[in-house]
């Protein structure tokens, strides 16, 4: 099912992949990431134009050797979740390729270059990526070709309240944000499809296998490791959005110009300088501002932003003060530093930033579980050709 689709998303991917090397390699595009120019970039360009003639024309005349064996039987199925997914994903990819290309359209069109700010992204790709993580949730609780609605209610029940259980804890604790409202209890929700798909496994291995419980999970993934790895996958995805959300909707900032002794207060911690040192090593010059922690109002050690100059390039390098947790990430900067012995300080809160790092890693492991060789699938594939030979003279018979 859905092959001339498939390949025309893979069509797609390739030449989006051609594009994002011409725009870093060909200067087309002003922007931090692009940092060449020369003649490369457009003839980047010309291979992408070969490939979206050349691989449509392979397409349309392959077309009747990939029409679809199946249709879709239900719009309430696991396979329409999975379209609506793919519909999702390519909206998304094709709001922020609009973005990287506009300012060569306006200035095409006006003479005059617009920069697409990062509010534009966020405005758009962020209800996109809700509407894909809520679906991701959804399609682990329908069925394959035509899902009941006495089934999928019953299903959905327990994620739904764990959902809305988040939502009034959330409303509890005074959160008012309806973007925050929203986006929480989804996430929680998906969560709580994937874990109950872990429980009822595990439950049915104990009952049925008689599998402790030391033993039951383990198993279970590896009894089929392309279903539970890819739950794996959602979950880490969950722990991602976690972390990405928790930093648009509440990270805070604070600046100021400190003297010695004076004090900086952001997101609960105060930041109070106590001078600004002084060193030199064989190749470069550093300047640190030493800060004392303070967290609600409780001593939390040090953090000592610097300014690092290298003589030899006459270049200067900013090393960030960083104190990370699991809760949030306190990020400071030193601006500059005057002759008084003043100190310029920008500070930052990020909260659940950690999270993203830790659902990237918990997404490489479901992954690696997926893929993951099996030796049943590999001897049936070796027999498939004696498979087919036996069902072939079956039928003759």
């Amino acid at each position: 099912m859905l092959k001339v689709w498939n390949l025309a998303l893979i069509i797609a991917t390739f030449s989006l992949c051609l594009f994002g090397t011409a725009v870093t390699r060909g200067g087309i595009l002003s922007s931090v990431h692009a940092f060449s120019t020369g003649p490369l970039g457009w003839a980047l360009v010309g291979l992408i134009a070969a490939v979206l003639l050349v691989s449509p024309w392979f397409l349309w005349k392959r077309m009747p050797e990939l029409r679809s064996e199946h249709e879709l039987d239900s719009f309430v199925s696991r396979e329409s979740s999975f379209l609506f997914n793919n519909l999702i994903l390519v909206g998304a990819a094709f709001a922020i390729f609009w973005g990287s290309i506009f300012p060569l359209l306006s200035d095409a069109v006006r003479g005059s270059s617009v920069t697409v700010e990062p509010s534009f992204y966020n405005q758009v790709t962020g209800p996109i990526f809700l509407a894909m993580i809520v679906l991701m949730g959804l399609c682990p609780l329908i069925g394959w070709r035509k899902a009941s609605r006495e089934n999928l209610v019953r299903n959905a029940l327990i994620p739904v309240a764990i959902a809305l259980a988040v939502a009034a804890l959330l409303y509890g604790q005074g959160v008012r944000s309806p973007l925050a409202l929203l986006a929480f209890p989804s996430m929680a929700f998906v969560a709580a499809t994937s874990l109950q798909e872990f429980y009822r496994g595990v439950r049915a291995r104990v009952r049925g296998h008689r599998d402790s419980l030391l033993w039951a999970l383990p198993r279970l993934v590896w009894s089929n490791k392309p279903r539970y790895g890819g739950q794996i996958v959602h979950l880490g995805i969950i722990l991602i959005a976690m972390g990405v959300a928790s930093y648009f909707m509440y990270s805070t900032s604070a600046g100021g110009i400190l003297a010695p002794g004076e004090s900086l207060s952001v997101g609960g911690y105060e930041l109070t300088l106590d001078g600004v040192e002084q060193r030199s090593t064989e190749t470069r010059d550093i300047i640190a501002a030493n800060l004392a922690v303070t967290r609600d109002g409780e001593p939390d050690g040090a953090i000592a932003p610097e300014k690092v100059l290298f003589r030899s390039q006459r270049s200067v390098m900013t090393n960030i003060g960083l104190r990370s947790g699991l809760r949030e990430d306190l990020y400071v900067i030193l601006s500059s530093v005057g002759e008084d012995g003043r100190a310029s300080i920008q500070a930052f809160v990020n909260p659940l930033v950690t999270w993203i790092w830790i659902g990237g890693g918990v997404m490489l492991a479901g992954a690696a579980i997926a893929f993951w060789p099996d030796r049943r699938e590999r001897r049936v594939a070796l027999h498939l050709p004696e498979m087919e030979l036996c069902a072939l003279e079956a039928s003759r018979a």
